[in-house]
């Protein structure tokens, strides 16, 4: 078994190393769409790809696989609002003063209530970062998290407001390239170790359905939350291209969650799914030391889908302050 588990890491290493390279050593690395879709991706992913399936597997059971989809087509079907939105409502906002003046006040309200939610789950993405990171130097304690949530806030926003937001997001890429290498070389692990089980079915019981099991769905819908950063980046960026790139995040971000679901369900048995970090004790039965390497990857997730809403909350205050508050300075 051990034997397997060092093949598998071998493999997972490989695909890590090649994802790697091709960020950095094709045409992607200056991919103008590629850059635009870093800052919806990133928010996507977030903690969603730790927390998603262990959690959907321990209330939706076998229908864990059909609650990911579901979840991934409603998400398309907001952000093709949003999408829209960008389209037709940002460019000719000033006419609607006028002709649906409703309309706006609603639109400066859901502003309000984004920046809000915004602040919380920055500060939340980096208080996990913090816990992660001080956990495996055996240094993790209540007053070492908040120390060092304060000090990498501190350099988001001093980044911000010394480089824009193209300094943002070169920390993006970083975060995410490196994010996204991890998640490749785990599903490549998970391959091997799917094809060693040679189909293996697993049987998970059918959950009785009640009108708790949709609100924990809705609540769920929150890990596919993030594409509408692309809404704030129109000082920089065309309507069209944040268009594109919105679309472009949700779908790798669907793949990656309904994957991930498809390809742990025979690793679940014998595994204790009863919280979020289940993830990292069911990673670690497929490929040697992917435990370890999936906690680093969580600490490039928390820290790109941090500088995602600090990116999204800039270009929201500027519009909201009709550029009185530049982005460089919103950032900080």
């Amino acid at each position: 078994m051990l034997r397997l588990r060092m093949f598998n890491a071998i493999i997972g290493v490989a695909g890590i190393l090649a994802f790697l390279a091709t960020f950095y050593f094709s045409p992607v690395r200056r991919s103008r769409l590629w850059t635009i879709t870093v800052t919806p991706l990133a928010s996507i992913i977030g903690s969603g790809f730790l927390i998603a399936t262990p959690l959907m597997y321990m209330d939706f059971g076998g229908l864990a696989l059909a609650a990911m989809v579901i979840i991934n087509l409603f998400a398309l079907g907001i952000g093709q609002v949003i999408r829209f939105n960008i389209r037709h409502f940002d460019s000719y906002q000033d006419s609607f003063e006028e002709k649906a003046p409703h309309l706006v006040y609603l639109e400066h309200f859901s502003n309000l209530a984004l920046g809000l939610s915004y602040t919380i789950s920055i500060a939340f993405y980096i208080a996990l970062l913090s816990g992660f990171a001080l956990r495996m130097l055996g240094l993790h304690s209540d007053l070492g998290i908040r120390v060092l949530s304060t000090l990498v806030l501190g350099y988001i926003g001093i980044t911000g407001l010394r480089g824009g937001l193209h300094g943002l997001e070169r920390l993006e890429k970083i975060a995410m390239h490196m994010n996204l290498s991890i998640i490749g070389g785990l599903i490549a692990a998970l391959v091997a170790y799917g094809l060693q089980s040679h189909g293996q079915r697993t049987e998970f019981p059918f959950p009785q359905l009640n009108w708790r099991s949709f609100q924990i769905l809705g609540g769920m819908l929150l890990i596919t939350q993030g594409f509408e950063t692309t809404k704030y980046l129109g000082v920089e960026y065309d309507a069209e291209s944040r268009v594109r790139a919105a679309w472009l995040a949700q779908i790798i971000a669907a793949f990656i969650y309904i994957v991930f679901v498809l390809l742990v369900a025979v690793l679940i048995p014998g595994v204790k799914v009863d919280d979020e970090t289940a993830i990292v004790s069911i990673v670690d039965k497929a490929a040697w030391g992917f435990g370890t390497v999936l906690s680093v990857g969580a600490i490039f997730s928390q820290f790109g889908a941090a500088v995602a809403d600090t990116v999204g909350t800039g270009g929201l205050l500027e519009e909201e302050t009709r550029g009185r508050l530049s982005e460089d300075r919103a950032y900080i």
